[in-house]
């Protein structure tokens, strides 16, 4: 064995994933993902593909329907959704991790998602924090962190300090950017755990993914957070600052840790 999977076993035994490979329950990879449908000419021929913010699946369509019933003569569902970039080196590097156990794993959608799949799986998100949807709330119920004025913005709840990409900013001269990555984790309603590895944009999910697989990384985050692993439970947050190039990863410093009070995650004791 060389000596990179060996790190990858070292990392898959730290306390961030110990939750994870010490039981029987599954692993569900699940990509953060978006909805699009297709724009129709006057002829009826498809002419554009659409992204809109509010609609995030078929039925959101269909209920626009409901209130815009001429809408159903210009847009069509396709059964189409995207995923950024990010996501497929992302995926690569927590499955190296996630390969140490000898566990099935399932990728899904997050448009696919169900409430069985949140009980009966261990969960790990992997996307934008646009994309959290379902996860969206219990990402940020216990938080120490909130949404600013746009999915490029998080807020500390108590000093009022913003964070805030850059990524998405058109820009003529050098494509250098400040981006954030968002590293959660807290057990879920069935016994099993939930880690979410998010970016504002591609560079800070690609170094939330290094971080959460990195022994140095792991390592500094377990000292900075002890109180997070005192009732045999994980239930942690950490934000990157990620210096970003196009969208690649050049530089990053942790500038946000929490502890999560998980049983308030899911409305009160965990069953």
């Amino acid at each position: 064995r060389d000596s990179a999977e060996d790190v990858y076993d070292q990392v898959s035994r730290s306390s961030i994933w110990a939750s994870f490979m010490d039981d029987d329950l599954p692993f569900l990879v699940v990509v953060g993902d978006y909805y699009i449908f297709a724009e129709l000419d006057a002829f009826g021929s498809v002419e554009r593909l659409v992204r809109e913010f509010d609609v995030n699946s078929a039925e959101d369509l269909a209920d626009r329907f409901v209130y815009e019933p001429d809408l159903m003569a210009t847009y069509l569902d396709l059964d189409l959704t995207y995923l950024p970039q990010a996501s497929a080196v992302a995926i690569k590097d927590l499955l190296r991790v996630v390969y140490r156990s000898d566990k099935s794993v399932r990728v899904t959608p997050m448009s696919e998602l169900t409430v069985a799949d949140l009980k009966n799986n261990h969960v790990i998100y992997v996307g934008y924090i646009s994309a959290l949807d379902k996860l969206m709330d219990f990402v940020f119920t216990s938080s120490g962190l909130e949404l600013g004025e746009t999915y490029d913005e998080l807020l500390n709840v108590e000093t009022g300090e913003s964070y805030t990409s850059g990524a998405g900013i058109p820009r003529d001269g050098p494509r250098n950017y400040t981006d954030y990555g968002l590293l959660s984790t807290f057990p879920g309603p069935g016994g099993n755990q939930l880690m979410i590895v998010a970016g504002t944009r591609d560079a800070g999910l690609m170094h939330t993914a290094q971080a959460a697989t990195t022994l140095a990384n792991v390592e500094a985050l377990e000292a900075s957070l002890p109180g997070a692993f005192s009732d045999g439970s994980i239930a942690l947050e950490a934000l990157y600052e990620v210096k970003g190039f196009d969208r690649v990863s050049l530089d990053a410093v942790l500038v946000y840790t929490g502890t999560l009070n998980y049983q308030n995650i899911w409305g009160g004791e965990i069953p």
